[in-house]
């Protein structure tokens, strides 16, 4: 129960946090059209993509290098290569914003900023979870999870009973993100001052890719695959339509992020620390996992139970008419966005491990079925919601089967016997 009542505790955060949003969303909703809320969950949807490229994906690394020297090497450089990466993909995104329409006004620089500054703060902000994970200062994680909700919301419904724009929206977000890295600050400042480079960037760059040749394209996909129904629906129906996508996606999430998300996390952190430390054995590892599994599948079914039968009567309280379209999409996605509770812990299981293979072929599978199923609707012409509907389908029916076959093979351990290695699944490989 102790890695339980660890999650508890990051979760708190992370409670706060979003009962933090839940309460703004009446407010914001009104403020805002659902046009220009799908232009921010567009362009969040793009920037988080690229994560994973401007981080070179260092951010799993940090958890599991056991040379503290070399983590603080690791960490300088992807702070210089998110920096890089973020100006060189905002004028990308401007001269494609110019060829499109032919012109260079103040809103397409305006958006080009906001690209390179949102995708910078976000690869900061998860370099330096990371670090807080890999110290288990999971109280600093906790402060900087509400920091950024308040600060983020406040300034949306602030600002926007000024200028009620997309641009607003996501100035807010941006300026909110940065406000919430501020408590976990310390440690990324002092690896900054005090760790020196001495080996050639270009050389500890080289090996950064050699290392991580799966865990870069891999980490593409998986968030690829997050915002794909996002992205397919801006491009074929219009961001009306991706705002309710995101908004409905933000709704059922938030229970997810709350509770999987906190456990993910922890599960990352603990096995790690496992990992680093000699003296333990994988059956520490099995017992962490084994106490999660009935806690897991009761908030599973809390959960669907709640977001089919319940949450429109509390919904139509919150939300006025305009996003009316809520009402489909909350009961429908409730079971495929849920089970992200079973994932989340799985798929952290698998970074930290080391299956880096193993991810990128669950995740290319994935976003073929994505592709597949959305391809399927707009040749029959399907309208928005189904398109919807069957995109998330089709990505939890790999999730779902990719976790049996995984766990088909997961190592087993009986009483006065050691760990029985299985092919699948084993602990310290990296395929």
């Amino acid at each position: 129960m102790k890695l339980l009542k660890t999650s508890l505790l990051l979760g708190s955060g992370t409670l706060v946090a979003q009962g933090i949003t839940f309460l703004s969303l009446p407010i914001i909703s009104r403020i805002y059209s659902p046009s220009e809320y799908g232009n921010l969950v567009f362009l969040l949807t793009i920037t988080g993509l690229f994560v994973p490229i401007a981080t070179l994906k260092i951010e799993t690394l940090l958890v599991t290098i056991s040379s503290e020297t070399k983590m603080n090497e690791y960490f300088k450089l992807s702070l210089i290569t998110s920096t890089l990466i973020s100006l060189f993909l905002g004028v990308l995104f401007f001269a494609s914003e110019i060829l499109k329409n032919g012109d260079g006004d103040d809103r397409k620089i305006t958006m080009a900023f906001f690209f390179s500054v949102i995708l910078f703060v976000q690869a900061l902000s998860v370099l330096t979870i990371q670090l807080s994970l890999r110290a288990r200062t999971y109280n600093r994680i906790t402060q900087s999870s509400i920091v950024q909700s308040a600060s983020t919301n406040t300034l949306q419904i602030l600002l926007g009973k000024i200028e009620p724009t997309a641009s607003t929206l996501v100035g807010s977000f941006f300026l909110g993100r940065l406000f919430g890295v501020i408590p976990m600050a310390k440690k990324p400042i002092k690896i900054i001052r005090e760790t020196k480079l001495d080996i050639p960037k270009i050389t500890i760059f080289k090996s950064i890719l050699k290392e991580n040749k799966f865990l870069i394209p891999a980490s593409f996909l998986e968030v690829a695959n997050t915002g794909l129904a996002i992205f397919i629906i801006s491009m074929f129906f219009g961001y009306q339509y991706s705002g309710f996508v995101g908004m409905a996606q933000s709704l059922l999430m938030v229970p997810v992020t709350l509770f999987a998300g906190s456990i993910g996390s922890i599960v990352a952190a603990e096995l790690s620390a496992i990992n680093r430390d000699i003296t333990k054995q994988g059956s520490d590892k099995i017992q962490i996992l084994r106490q999660l599994i009935k806690p897991v599948l009761a908030m599973f079914t809390i959960y669907v139970m709640f977001f089919i039968f319940a949450a429109n009567a509390v919904l139509g309280m919150i939300f006025n008419d305009e996003w009316i379209g809520l009402n489909v999409l909350i009961p429908i996605l409730s079971i495929p966005i849920g089970v992200n509770f079973l994932w989340n812990p799985f798929i952290n299981l698998l970074y930290v491990e080391r299956k880096w293979v193993r991810i990128l072929k669950i995740n290319i599978v994935r976003f073929l079925a994505l592709v597949l199923s959305a391809t399927v609707c707009i040749t029959l012409n399907q309208n928005w919601k189904i398109t919807t509907c069957v995109m998330f389908a089709s990505g939890a029916a790999v999730q779902i089967i990719s976790m049996a076959v995984s766990f088909k093979n997961f190592p087993i351990v009986s009483r006065g016997q050691n760990i029985k290695m299985r092919n699948g699944i084993g602990f310290g490989d990296s395929q």
